[in-house]
């Protein structure tokens, strides 16, 4: 599945850099002319990594890089800010709004392709963590007054679908504990999760938080399992 990629520039000879980088790799690159339209369409649309001007009309990049942070769809895709002429945002500055990575201008063509060879790593983890796998694990769910046993329906790095039978509000966090393969048998995971969904009628949908490495590795396995198959 291709990459998606939101640049937001309005210059002509950078896009023209860019498309003719990221194109021949597949890339979907998406263009907004502005800040405000970059707005509208992180609140709306999924991408995988974002390349932005720091200076873009009436919202400048560090308020739109924040505002892709607080985005629930994009809040941990790569940002790349862009940065050139007097006013434009610094380094420390784009980095305190979420930047990833930082260039300034005027870039050329060579350092344009460095970035995205090291931005294409990136965005590639950012789809891999998103892909859910439909699978029907046995799941344990403890709250502080109370313990129940839910199913999964899918789950990625990031969450899950579960069916549950008791009623659960929106924002409750409780402890999961469900067992997954692994080369070399099965094994054990605990951790923690809140509620961000409900779906009629015993359905919700659950973020994972603050995942130990090594359970975060563990889910990354089990899911490449299930995918490469």
């Amino acid at each position: 599945m291709a990459l998606r990629l939101l640049v937001v520039e309005d210059d002509p000879e950078v896009l023209k850099l860019v498309g003719g980088i990221v194109e021949p790799l597949g890339y979907e690159v998406v263009v907004a002319q502005d800040g405000e339209e970059a707005a509208r369409r992180v609140a709306r649309e999924r991408f995988d990594g974002v390349v932005l001007n720091a200076d873009t009309g009436q919202t400048d990049g560090c308020a739109l890089a924040r505002r892709i942070r607080a985005s629930p769809a994009n809040r941990s895709v790569p940002i790349a800010m862009l940065t050139g002429g007097r006013g434009s945002a610094g380094l420390g500055d784009a980095f305190e709004a979420g930047a990833t990575f930082f260039l300034e201008k005027p870039a050329d063509g060579k350092q344009i392709r460095a970035l995205f060879k090291a931005m294409h790593g990136a965005m590639v983890r950012e789809k891999r963590d998103r892909i859910r796998v439909p699978v029907r694990l046995v799941v344990q769910w403890r709250t502080a007054d109370h313990e129940v046993r839910a199913a999964s329906l899918n789950i990625s790095t990031r969450g899950m679908l579960a069916e549950l039978a008791e009623d659960i509000a929106l924002g409750e966090e409780a402890e999961l504990t469900f067992s997954v393969c692994q080369a070399e048998g099965r094994l054990a995971v605990r951790l923690r999760a809140r509620v961000v969904r409900k779906e009629p009628p015993n359905r919700v949908a659950v973020q994972f938080v603050e995942l130990a490495p090594e359970v975060e590795a563990a889910l990354r396995e089990f899911i490449a399992g299930i995918v490469e198959g």
